[in-house]
């Protein structure tokens, strides 16, 4: 169950990269980043020998970091536009 949810988080992380975040889209980037991180916190840390090789960890931690620093210059470029106006 985690993996498969993992790689459904994964694709929806996925459709907010690799472009720039609209502002229009900050909100559902933003569901979709807490559901990923949230997820996370559940990963139960498997020594990678009880790891099967296709298993989605690695790439929805990747994936989340990649996310996460989009998201981050999304909602600053959206703060600064803001309170220009």
């Amino acid at each position: 169950d985690w993996a498969t949810t993992a790689r459904r988080l994964l694709d929806d992380l996925d459709r907010h990269s690799p472009g720039p975040i609209a502002d229009d889209d900050l909100p559902a980037a933003f569901v979709s980043g807490a559901r990923a991180l949230q997820h996370l916190r559940r990963d139960p840390l498997l020594p990678r020998a009880l790891v099967a090789p296709d298993h989605p960890d690695a790439a929805l931690r990747d994936g989340y970091t990649s996310f996460q620093k989009q998201f981050a210059r999304a909602v600053t470029g959206w703060f600064r536009r803001t309170r220009a106006t």
